[in-house]
């Protein structure tokens, strides 16, 4: 791997938080933006050795595979927003901007555990803060969803097909097939959770929110498996692998999503009327099944925090449940 490391000075105290803003919902996604870009790790600093001031304040770690995919990516039109903004920051706040570049030394194989655990552990399902007005990247798509292609599959057929849907109208119809398709269900669902189930509530809430604006949300990707199961006298294990053939790749295609600045959320309701979805993209319903649409966007912002979720021994047994 090769990095491109950005180290920026500190601000005066008293604009901390707007350069804070700004760098996290402006340039951090603008630099997560660029061509052949493999990953971004953005640090906030502390403090210095032995408790002194720390000599950076923020450094970025724009990760790429070689030397040269950095060199191409300079001379991209992302790379030219992310240089432009670099200097607004610095003529609004007066803090300087080193760079430097070099060879990752990590053994062959080894992985930043502190970054991929990060990965895992705030990769959220997003909606309100999509970015419904930024326009999102072909390449940055065939980016992620190159990297879900290596995503395991039964009996490695790897009978997927994936239908990216930027067209205007054809998210319009596809937003109301998700309105008349779940919109019923989950109004009747937030009615019937208690006030006090703050969580839940907000959840349905949220998805409620999706519905209105789902039609605005630039890309909806919808992933397919090849076959159809029959409604009844289909073993479990079969069911189990048909479906576990294609949600590890929608799995790692949100992954890398969520690497590059971009959010989404998987949604399965317009499966409830799935034909019409097959006759607007001219998906062979016979042939094929839609197994979720998935809103994609850069978010508002690129930092998600873990969820509140049980104890993991109050879920987990050892050798017999218990």
């Amino acid at each position: 791997m090769y990095k491109l490391y950005a180290l920026w000075s500190a601000p005066k105290p008293q604009d901390q938080a707007a350069f804070e803003k700004h760098y996290n919902e402006i340039h951090a996604p603008l630099a997560a933006a660029v061509p052949e870009i493999r990953r971004l790790v953005t640090s906030l600093t502390a403090k210095g050795l032995e408790g002194g001031a720390p000599a950076v304040y923020r450094v970025a770690e724009m990760i790429f595979d070689d030397e040269a995919s950095l060199e191409r990516s300079t001379h991209s039109p992302e790379w030219k927003k992310v240089r432009e903004d670099a200097g607004v920051l610095i003529a609004r706040f007066g803090n300087t901007l080193s760079v430097a570049m070099g060879y990752d030394s990590d053994p062959p194989g080894a992985f930043d555990l502190a970054t991929t655990d990060r990965l895992l552990g705030t990769t959220r399902a997003v909606r309100k803060r999509l970015d419904l007005a930024k326009p999102v990247p072909r390449d940055v798509l065939l980016d992620c969803l190159r990297l879900s292609q290596q995503a395991p599959t039964g009996s490695n057929r790897q009978g997927w097909r994936w239908v990216v849907v930027t067209d205007a109208g054809k998210r319009a119809k596809l937003a109301d097939i998700y309105r008349r398709g779940g919109a019923a269900y989950l109004e009747d669902a937030l009615k019937a959770t208690p006030s006090g189930a703050v969580q839940t509530r907000r959840v349905y809430e949220s998805a409620l929110w999706l519905v209105e604006n789902l039609a605005k949300v630039p890309v909806h990707v919808i992933p397919c498996i090849a076959g159809r199961l029959p409604e009844s006298g289909v073993r479990a294990g079969m069911r189990a692998g048909f479906y576990g053939s294609i949600f590890p790749a929608v799995w790692s295609f949100q992954l890398a999503l969520r690497s590059r600045g971009l959010g989404s959320v998987l949604t399965t309701l317009h499966a409830n009327l799935e034909q019409e979805a097959a006759d607007l993209l001219g998906i062979p319903f016979s042939d094929f099944t839609q197994v979720a649409l998935l809103p994609v966007a850069y978010t508002k912002g690129m930092e998600f925090k873990a969820a509140a979720r049980p104890p993991i021994e109050s879920i987990v047994s050892f050798d017999r449940w218990s």
